[in-house]
């Protein structure tokens, strides 16, 4: 889903920097990827996983199966390295959806995991 978003025409700058920069983002193209991970990722795929595949799920299965459920496909569609974390993160926001019923606490606890990771990834690159 990430990558198909990059390949909109006015995100075209900020894929070919991610291409073939090997110090890792810059300027504006860093601005952009901050947007995308703490605001645009967790509301659309919280959204789509918790709004409507827990939901979905819920309405057929026990609160359990659901939660199991909608966090493994949340992490199968992240990248191989972060699949278990992520698959904890959508157990953690499964159950907080079903605690609430409100999107606000799993969009909140998605954007502070992607904040995370991203200054980790920004600040402390690998091999640095």
């Amino acid at each position: 889903m990430f990558s198909a978003v990059l390949r909109l025409p006015f995100l075209e700058d900020f894929r070919q920097q991610v291409l073939l920069s090997d110090r890792g983002l810059e300027g504006e193209a860093q601005w952009i990827l901050i947007a995308l991970a703490v605001v645009a990722a967790p509301l659309f795929e919280e959204f789509i996983f918790r709004g409507l595949v827990y939901r979905g799920l819920r309405r057929s299965f026990r609160t359990s199966t659901s939660v199991l459920a909608s966090a493994v496909l949340f992490a199968i569609i992240h990248p191989p390295p972060s699949v278990l974390p992520v698959f904890v993160l959508g157990i953690a926001t499964a159950i907080s959806f079903e605690r609430t019923g409100l999107l606000v606490a799993p969009i909140m606890a998605h954007a502070t995991y992607n904040a995370v990771m991203l200054a980790v990834s920004l600040w402390h690159p690998a091999g640095s």
